[in-house]
């Protein structure tokens, strides 16, 4: 095994970086709260393509942005840490591998009928618990998260990365349905994002 540590600022075609500065420090929670300045920082960049004017200097941030939900991020952010899913899912394969397989022999059967059962959810829960971890109280969001991901790393372990990508990334996805609604409302949604970043200029 190999690790490639990179110290370069990478910038895009136009010019802009890509990450925001250091401006408190090496402090990993001071850089990510860092709020981008009122006022557009110089350089200025022409872009390649269309010639607008892009300004570099505080990183880039979206032109839309979807508020995630932190609870449910921090639960499974902590299941993460203590290493429990792999244990878990190795545990709940080896009993049920056979059964899945024969039910779900391809991908699409699975993504359209398998729900995650309540024992295995709960299974989940109480190895979360044993290490520490407690989930939120009568959270639904944090519930349905929670087996979203179950789901996702279970498909990744039946079939490849390309099923957990899917399952993650599902249509009823936060980002994806923004992303899809602004593109079906462009002229209501999408050209006033692009008439506000002209009036900046």
């Amino acid at each position: 095994s190999a690790l490639r540590l990179v110290v370069a600022r990478y910038h895009t075609p136009s010019g802009r970086e890509i990450q925001r500065p250091y401006v408190k420090g090496g402090d990993r929670t001071a850089y990510r709260t860092h709020p981008l300045p009122d006022t557009i920082p110089s350089p200025a960049y022409r872009t390649l393509r269309t010639g607008r004017t892009v300004y570099g200097g505080g990183g880039i941030a979206p032109d839309v942005c979807v508020i995630q939900d932190t609870v449910q991020a921090s639960y499974l952010n902590a299941l993460l840490r203590k290493n429990i899913f792999p244990e878990f899912m190795q545990r709940y394969l080896d009993r049920n591998r056979t059964a899945l397989e024969r039910d779900y022999p391809e991908f699409a059967s699975f993504e359209e009928r398998f729900e995650v059962p309540d024992e295995m959810y709960e299974e989940l829960i109480g190895l979360g618990l044993e290490q520490g971890v407690t989930p939120p109280a009568e959270d639904s969001d944090v519930e349905a998260g929670t087996r979203r991901l179950l789901k996702a790393l279970l498909a990744e372990r039946l079939f490849d990365r390309e099923a957990l990508l899917r399952i993650l990334h599902a249509r009823d996805d936060a980002d994806f349905i923004r992303a899809l609604n602004l593109l079906k409302n462009w002229e209501a949604e999408g050209l006033p994002l692009l008439e506000a970043q002209h009036e900046r200029q």
